[in-house]
């Protein structure tokens, strides 16, 4: 499993040795469990500048491992993560990378925020590099940048990870750990097009991060030096929205996992089982609005202008101002879970932004069990971190003697 996770700054990474969450709701579900020691901010602006670096070096289809193996990476040193869109443009690659072309760079963005830099051949490419990051691998993120182009990936990190990616028309064709994978028959095929004349190991394989480096150079066309990487111009990107639970299967019995109060758990669970999709529907509404209350959000304006709706039979969709808030909260969220104590206050508030906005996000599921059960579930985890009992209140609310 890879390490360093974290966000990436333009100063030098403070470099972690940790397991990275596999994907955007388990990184989220640690933060609301694990206090946070970073502070959550809006975006400040820079003034309007170029959004996209010129990454002119001369570049070659024959480029070898030697040729990176001194190569001065500065902030991304000891651990990065590079990734290459071929026959893009800067907006496409940040959009499927969750940025926002339109605004200006930020000059102090969000906590937890991703914040990539930016930069551009005369091939075509565009690199998009992080510092202390895993996020250019993920194969949902490959797949997006792929489609109807071609994609490669280059990960390393302290703990001599490494990954080699190559992705085409949004599917994963090759993926090389980059130290110990030598190249199957079907990786071959694929990277063909690319190798001939490529200086593999004595061992068969691409030779770490200068053979992953010098190997992306041939595919995408993109010359590394160390003067084009420290010319990156920096953006900021926000986590997507994960999809809201789906309607469960006919034979599924939607239930809670609550070690230390199971009994308290099944009462609960039945209760919501047997009722009708409308007081389902009515109890999601309802948790949702005392984690709101409980976790600080009651008055931020997209909130409380969303809260009203949240009862209706089939909520509406968020409207932008309240995706935009929810993605600044849960990289806010995210952060946490990879910051130590002691935690500060403001840190305190920001992990507890992202459980209230869990909350209020999972209530908009379009089926009311689920709906119900996970909004439920994400106030009951909000309540143990404020030591606020909301199941108690939702328990009477079920019941008839709460409102």
């Amino acid at each position: 499993m890879r390490g360093n996770p974290g966000r990436a700054t333009r100063a030098a990474p403070r470099v972690t040795r940790m397991s990275r969450p596999r994907t955007a709701a388990l990184g989220v579900a640690l933060a609301l469990l694990a206090p946070a020691a970073a502070c959550w901010s809006r975006p400040a602006h820079a003034a309007r500048g170029p959004i996209v670096a010129r990454l002119d070096a001369p570049t070659s289809r024959a480029a070898q491992p030697a040729d990176y193996a001194r190569l001065d990476l500065g902030q991304y040193d000891e651990a990065g993560c590079f990734l290459y869109v071929l026959r893009s443009t800067p907006g496409h690659a940040l959009r499927a990378d969750g940025g926002f072309p339109e605004g200006s760079p930020v000059a102090h963005p969000p906590e937890g925020s991703r914040f990539a830099a930016l930069g551009q051949a005369p091939s075509g490419s565009v690199l998009l590099a992080e510092v202390n990051a895993y996020d250019c691998v993920d194969p949902g993120l490959l797949a997006r940048v792929s489609a109807g182009r071609a994609a490669v990936a280059v990960f390393w990190n302290v703990n001599a990870d490494q990954e080699f990616d190559y992705a085409v028309d949004g599917r994963v064709a090759v993926r090389l750990d980059s130290d110990l994978d030598v190249p199957t028959a079907a990786d071959a095929r694929a990277l063909r097009p690319f190798t001939s004349g490529f200086r593999f190991q004595r061992d068969g394989t691409i030779g770490g991060r200068s053979g992953a480096l010098a190997l992306a150079e041939r595919t995408s066309g993109v010359r590394l030096t160390a003067a084009g990487v420290d010319a990156l111009v920096p953006r900021n990107l926000l986590l997507p929205l994960w999809s809201t639970p789906p309607p469960p299967a006919p034979d599924t019995v939607l239930r809670f996992a609550w070690y230390g109060d199971q009994e308290r758990a099944e009462r609960l669970a039945a209760t919501l089982r047997a009722a009708s999709p409308e007081q389902q529907r009515a109890t999601a509404a309802y948790a949702a609005r005392q984690a709101v209350q409980a976790g600080g959000l009651s008055r931020q304006p997209a909130v409380r202008a969303y809260l009203p709706d949240v009862g209706a039979a089939v909520p509406p969709p968020f409207p932008p101002a309240l995706v935009l808030e929810t993605r600044i909260l849960w990289g806010a969220a995210q952060a946490a879970s990879w910051t130590f104590y002691p935690e500060p206050p403001e840190s305190r508030a920001a992990r507890l932004h992202g459980a209230a906005i869990s909350a209020l996000w999972s209530a908009s599921g379009r089926d009311p069990a689920t709906a119900a059960f996970s909004t439920v579930d994400a106030a009951r985890q909000l309540g143990t971190a404020t030591g606020v009992d909301l199941v108690s209140r939702i328990e009477a609310f079920t019941s008839g003697s709460g409102s």
